[in-house]
């Protein structure tokens, strides 16, 4: 049974912990306000963290970084005393990673390996991951309780030609995201079709987030009234 807090829907301050701007977007066009905490997790020494049996499996390591990203963030709000009113505070953790034909790939960084990247999904599928980790910290602190969910979307790309896929990543926008494409602005052109969550792609899904709110004992609409910091 889920926890119950009696949150009231303007009694709740949501807090993004992702610095994305994409995401920032889509939550807001999806009625909700966050405010962006940034996390400032290191990625690398969470994953070598992780116990062996959970290495180099997508679905494990974006779920452990979702987490790690929402707890940092409510640390950070703990030592500072931040939740000193009487107000409810929900935390989303957020990461998403790409897998293809059994390899795991995050951000390329660098134009040559997004185009050898994409030259490996021309014509091809592959699965985008993202992992949802929510907290709610009831007011000053006097609870805490949390969920998680991955949520997986198959990708399926056209075939992209070589001049096609140079002038996509001179654009640089695929550099900096998960699987070096985008499917909400130019690297949309090159995905033929999917299958699951289309939000999840952009990086979150406000479907997921409804269902990890119910488990946790908060009525979802409630965020369409929360309050980011004046």
């Amino acid at each position: 049974m889920p926890e119950q807090f009696g949150a009231r829907a303007d009694s709740i301050r949501f807090i993004l912990a992702s610095k994305s701007p994409v995401r920032l977007k889509l939550l807001r066009e999806a009625g909700l306000n966050p405010e962006v905490l940034v996390s400032a997790v290191d990625e690398d020494a969470v994953i070598g963290s992780m116990p062996a049996e959970f290495v180099r499996n997508a679905v494990s390591e974006v779920a452990l970084l979702a987490k790690a990203k929402a707890r940092a963030v409510l640390n950070k709000l703990v030592k500072n005393n931040y939740n000193s009113s009487d107000e409810d505070i929900l935390i989303l953790g957020l990461d998403s990673l790409y897998e293809f034909q059994g390899n795991i790939w995050g951000k390329p960084h660098e134009k040559l390996i997004a185009i050898e990247r994409i030259k490996q999904m021309s014509g091809k599928s592959g699965q985008l991951h993202t992992g949802h980790h929510a907290i709610l910290a009831h007011a000053h602190f006097r609870g805490v309780v949390e969920r998680h969910e991955v949520t997986s979307t198959q990708i399926n790309f056209a075939h992209i030609c070589q001049e096609e896929i140079e002038a996509y990543v001179n654009t640089t926008e695929p550099l900096e995201v998960a699987g070096s494409f985008t499917i909400d602005s130019l690297g949309s052109a090159f995905i033929e079709s999917i299958s699951g969550d289309y939000h999840s792609v952009v990086g979150a899904s406000p479907h997921t987030l409804r269902k990890l709110t119910q488990q946790i004992g908060l009525n979802y609409t409630a965020l369409w009234n929360s309050r980011a910091a004046e």
